[in-house]
């Protein structure tokens, strides 16, 4: 996905047994705290149409990148 403003983000939805996981990578950190902030919402959404919510995980590459330079 491409939304505007927000660069690339990579989705990635499971449904096992009734339970939905949701994975999502953003370039930024701006990104993901937007897609943050709007959760409860997507949640109240998917409940709303029957689907059981397990995991919602949202990181970026950006924080990702951070960790790994303050790991060397």
């Amino acid at each position: 996905l491409n939304p505007e403003g927000m660069g690339e983000v990579t989705m990635n939805v499971a449904l096992h047994e009734g339970q939905l996981n949701v994975q999502m990578v953003t370039d930024s950190n701006e990104a993901k705290k937007m897609i943050e902030r709007g959760l409860g919402e997507l949640k109240a959404t998917l409940a709303a149409h029957q689907l059981n919510v397990d995991q919602i995980k949202v990181d970026s590459t950006q924080t990702s990148l951070e960790k790994q330079m303050a790991q060397n």
